[in-house]
């Protein structure tokens, strides 16, 4: 393995996504595999919005939920993803955790990356 590359951000959400595809079919950790796609689809998600293209799962859910029910959606969507990526506001919590739920959204990312 070399020790030093360049990786473009492209790239690097390539091969999350590579990995989270091996990792699910393997039926690997599902907190492993969530992860890496949501370090995926914020590459994805920042790269698609610089460039223009059709707005992706996220951004569309103003659209497919109801207007009193925006805040808690995108508090749902984000939920794990800040669970296993943040410690700092609550360093002992527990997540009630869905792979059922966020196994459609983590496969998202794969066909969601052009206009």
């Amino acid at each position: 393995m070399t020790s030093e590359f360049q990786v473009s951000k492209l790239d690097a959400a390539r091969r999350q996504m590579e990995t989270t595809v091996r990792l699910y079919f393997s039926e690997a950790d599902p907190v492993s595999i969530h992860t890496l796609t949501s370090a995926a689809y914020e590459l994805l998600s920042g790269i698609n919005r610089a460039k223009g293209g059709s707005p992706m799962l996220k951004e569309r859910a103003p659209t497919w939920v109801r207007p009193d029910a925006k805040n808690k959606a995108k508090h749902r969507l984000n939920e794990a993803m800040n669970f296993f990526k943040h410690a700092d506001r609550d360093h002992d919590g527990v997540l009630d955790f869905s792979w059922v739920r966020q196994n459609s959204y983590c496969m998202t990312p794969a066909g969601s990356t052009g206009n």
